[in-house]
């Protein structure tokens, strides 16, 4: 029997809590007995006060370990109310004032149904895990756990790992969780699982609210080992998007996806035709798997030599019952290769920049995290399809140092950027919509479950 002496006061889910037990797990084992509290060798009845059941200095509370026989059978019955459940949900602190989205994004989980928004000190994913696994916040059983940051597909993600380090998660920081084992979730924590309508485990989910981090499936399934493999890894396929409106006629937020397709080149392009026949080259599709229409793209890229551009568009929402906003825009910019320069040992200059790119491919082939091995390999990350097509699709600078023995390499491209908020057949915008004022049911048209819009490891 684990025992333990309370040492200040405090009601009895509170100093379970401070004691490893999730305060919701108190209801069910005071019914079986899974918990009994003494004072001054007498026994507690808390069944008059339940979870809330005020403790003292010095009472001693024992959980038995195993638990009772009664106990299996009074925790499963919470499965048969899936409503009994909550989702626990970690918001990435705002990279400022000015970061609209993830002030909107606490706001979103604030009023999701059934959605408790957790608030660590540091707001690192390790402290989330630790609250989720005993705080005195967790007071209804585990349904999913969700987190909301900036994010990328190319794998990276907004959010410390740990306290005290940088707000970004990347395939190598996960393989140090997995080796060092800071952000498992341990199964026991997710117990039980919610019943579907056939009476069969609903499993438990980490779902990423964050741009597009579903297309960097290697990242997911690393994330999935670092957490432990008990929970299911989601994460939008697409732009994740949040609009809000504000006035006399009411209040509401709404939750949409945006494609962003992205097209590179060594060099400038000189015309719009030449943006869109880049983009056409892709085969890129709709998120019903139909490629895009080519006649979408003149439409997408703005005419003459490529330049910014921005539009907010005006789309009715059937379930607001008004407009709203979304923003569509196209962007090219040139920009550096994202390891910055790059020296390459060679003792002599290779002489030609054709012989200079070959040593630095040789480099390149030469690293572990870019062998074509690799789970997820460098140039994939950088949307390439082997290190020779990575160095092709950029221009390089070279400088050779004699006395060093190194050649130093910078290369740059040209980015081409097309953002268009995801539309249905008839042209309406795929959204839902969460009422604030006046309050109401939210109206979703898709869920994190369509893996249409989201990918599931």
């Amino acid at each position: 029997m684990a025992s333990f002496i309370v040492g200040a006061p405090g009601t009895l889910e509170e100093v379970l809590a401070i004691h490893g037990v999730q305060p919701w797990r108190a209801r069910y084992l005071i019914t079986c007995s899974g918990v009994t509290v003494e004072r001054h060798q007498a026994r507690l009845d808390l069944t008059v006060d339940g979870p809330i059941t005020p403790l003292r200095r010095d009472d001693v509370v024992n959980l038995p370990d195993p638990a009772p026989a009664p106990c299996a059978a009074a925790r499963q019955a919470i499965a048969n109310f899936p409503a009994a459940y909550r989702d626990y949900a970690l918001v990435a602190p705002a990279a400022g004032p000015d970061d609209t989205h993830i002030h909107r994004l606490a706001r979103f989980f604030d009023i999701r149904d059934q959605t408790i928004r957790l608030q660590p000190s540091s707001g690192s994913l390790k402290e989330f895990i630790d609250m989720v696994k005993s705080d005195s916040a967790i007071k209804y059983p585990v349904r999913d756990l969700m987190v909301g940051a900036h994010a990328s597909p190319h794998g990276g993600f907004s959010i410390a790992p740990t306290p005290g380090t940088d707000a970004n998660i990347n395939y190598e920081k996960l393989e140090d969780a997995v080796t060092n084992k800071t952000l498992i979730v341990p199964p026991e924590v997710l117990q039980p699982r919610p019943k579907d309508v056939n009476q069969q485990d609903v499993p438990a989910r980490f779902v990423i609210r964050g741009c597009a981090i579903g297309e960097a499936t290697p990242v997911l399934r690393k994330l999935k080992e670092a957490l432990g493999g008990a929970l299911q890894v989601v994460a939008p396929k697409y732009e994740h998007a949040l609009g809000s409106f504000s006035g006399p006629g009411g209040e509401g937020l709404y939750e949409f996806l945006a494609y962003e397709f992205e097209v590179f080149s060594p060099t400038p392009l000189a015309t719009d035709q030449d943006v869109v026949n880049a983009f056409i080259a892709k085969g890129f599709k709709d998120y019903t798997g139909q490629p895009i229409p080519n006649k979408m793209w003149p439409q997408w890229v703005p005419k003459g030599a490529p330049q910014n551009f921005h539009k907010e568009l005006k789309l009715r929402s059937s379930h607001a019952g008004r407009d709203v906003l979304a923003v569509a825009f196209f962007r090219v910019e040139q920009e550096p290769f994202v390891l910055g320069e790059i020296p390459v040992n060679v003792p002599q200059d290779p002489g030609s920049d054709s012989a200079r790119r070959a040593a630095l491919v040789a480099y390149f082939e030469a690293e572990p995290r870019f062998k074509s091995t690799h789970a997820w390999p460098g140039y994939v990350r950088y949307g390439y399809s082997s290190v020779a097509e990575m160095v092709a699709g950029h221009t390089w600078t070279f400088r050779h140092n004699a006395s060093a023995g190194r050649l130093f390499c910078k290369g740059t491209r040209m980015t081409f950027l097309v953002h268009q908020p995801i539309l249905d057949a008839r042209g309406e915008l795929i959204h839902n919509f969460f009422p604030i004022r006046p309050p109401g049911k939210p109206k979703e048209t898709f869920t994190d479950r369509e893996l249409a819009f989201f990918a599931a490891v």
